[in-house]
């Protein structure tokens, strides 16, 4: 699977952790996920993209989310997700 950040190196999933050569590293945080269903999701986001009849290219959103309200709380609460997104129409969708 090609990493969608970079276009160039190929996806890793090492665990739960996800990563490329070029930085991209996420935890997933779930032993249940693989390579091919990754491929799969950036697959479907891309002609979902298409079908949608917008001709820009998707480019490649890490997103980190902070899942406890709690100020105190260190950092280890923050949620990553990988997500693919278009400027020009406004797609995003969650990849991982």
């Amino acid at each position: 699977v090609i990493c969608p950040q970079c276009s160039r190196e190929k996806l890793v999933l090492h665990g739960t952790i996800l990563s490329c050569l070029c930085g991209l590293n996420i935890d997933t945080q779930t032993d249940s996920i693989s390579l091919e269903s990754i491929g799969q999701s950036l697959k479907k986001l891309r002609s979902l993209h298409l079908l949608s009849g917008c001709q820009q290219p998707l480019r490649c959103l890490v997103l980190r989310q902070d899942t406890c309200a709690l100020e105190q709380v260190p950092a280890v609460s923050d949620v990553v997700l990988l997500c693919l997104e278009c400027d020009a129409c406004s797609f995003l969708e969650i990849v991982v």
